[in-house]
């Protein structure tokens, strides 16, 4: 096989395939292009006179705020080649919304909306030049606390959309779910529900010493505080990025029982002070930390649910304190919210501006009837 001449526009490629030949590279001039050489801006490259083979582009497809990355590969008419499994430089990897992203297959349109391949299979007979783009997913991808990300709901919604779970060993702490024989409190199971199930415990009981909960809504990595201990569902999103034979707890509970997830078994309930991991995840929908408001009735006697801030903020919001809705105690008046159970601590009435920098629980404060 010959190549007349290979026509190279303001770009360095890769060939695969090759007999001596003089590469034109700006004005450089390269002898025999066998060695890998990357495209390196958003100039086409222009082949002339490839007298048996066709060109396959392979786009990084990577963000705009990247540069432009391909690997090309001279194919004979009529010929197939395989999709990589991984892209040559695997340090150039699509980024969005702070994640470094995984490559899942390549698509005829940079959208994915054109005819799909699978990592690693066969192409059609290649009948002509064409580009291939790469498809990313954040699933397994790196978050922007270091984690892996673990679920992706596809929009943002009360103000999130990624899952993140924290990774290594030094983020497993073995450690009681609660230390209460009893624990009367409704906890739920489903995705977007751990923060709130998390400090839904924290707000309305005291521990006699660390809990999974406590532990994790005070936890800090990396810089990031918005932690918690993951709902059910949540947790089963990561069970295959969890050691095989851990157990780990959730934060849904019910009666003396906490759900947990083992790697074989992907739901059990295990007694609330019984012996587990705990793993911190965070829900996230770009590179800026979250902040989010809690409210609690503190005090076991008190009737009624506390307000409810469904949304997940962005560090450095504002948002407006609540009303105490129709809590009630028997014998007290509610007399506003404090940072602290004991009533120390900054205090906020309805309609207060509040910039959260990070999360934030404001416990009811009661006053005894004169």
């Amino acid at each position: 096989m010959t190549y007349n001449y290979l026509k190279v526009s303001n770009s360095i490629v890769k060939i695969t395939r090759f007999s001596p030949v003089f590469c034109i590279v700006g004005l450089a001039v390269l002898v025999g292009c066998s060695a890998d050489y990357r495209v390196r801006n958003d100039f086409r490259n222009v082949y002339d006179g490839l007298t048996d083979s066709y060109l396959v582009t392979l786009d990084y497809n990577l963000s705009s705020g990247q540069d432009y990355y391909a690997d090309h590969i001279a194919v004979p008419m009529g010929g197939v080649f395989s999709f990589p499994t991984v892209i040559t430089d695997p340090t150039l990897r699509r980024k969005e919304n702070g994640i470094t992203m995984v490559l899942e297959s390549w698509n005829e349109t940079p959208t994915g909306t054109g005819v799909g391949y699978d990592l690693g299979v066969s192409s059609d007979p290649v009948t002509e030049s064409r580009t291939y783009y790469a498809q990313w997913t954040p699933i397994g991808g790196i978050g922007p606390a270091g984690g892996i990300v673990v679920y992706d709901k596809g929009i943002v919604s009360e103000g999130w959309r990624y899952l993140e779970m924290a990774v290594g060993a030094a983020s497993d702490i073995n450690v009681p779910w609660h230390t209460a024989i009893y624990l009367d409190i409704d906890t739920d199971t489903g995705i977007g529900t751990g923060k709130w199930n998390t400090y839904k415990i924290v707000g309305n009981f005291n521990f006699a010493y660390g809990v999974a909960s406590e532990i994790f809504a005070a936890y800090s990595l990396n810089t990031f505080t918005d932690w918690f201990l993951p709902s059910l569902l949540e947790l089963q999103c990561a069970a295959e990025y969890l050691p095989e034979y851990n157990t780990y707890w959730s934060s849904s509970s019910l009666g003396t029982m906490a759900y947990a997830v083992t790697g074989p078994s992907p739901e059990q309930r295990v007694q609330t002070n019984g012996d587990a991991f705990g793993r911190p995840f965070r829900v996230f929908k770009d590179e800026h930390p979250t902040a989010s408001i809690f409210y609690a009735t503190n005090g076991l006697d008190v009737e009624g649910d506390p307000p409810y801030d469904d949304v997940v903020h962005q560090s450095g919001d504002s948002v407006t304190v609540q009303y105490p809705m129709d809590l009630t105690r028997d014998g007290y008046v509610f007399s506003g919210w404090k940072t602290t159970p004991s009533g120390s601590g900054d205090t906020y009435q309805e309609d207060d501006e509040i910039t959260l920098d990070r999360d934030m629980i404001l416990y009811a404060q009661w006053t005894p009837n004169p």
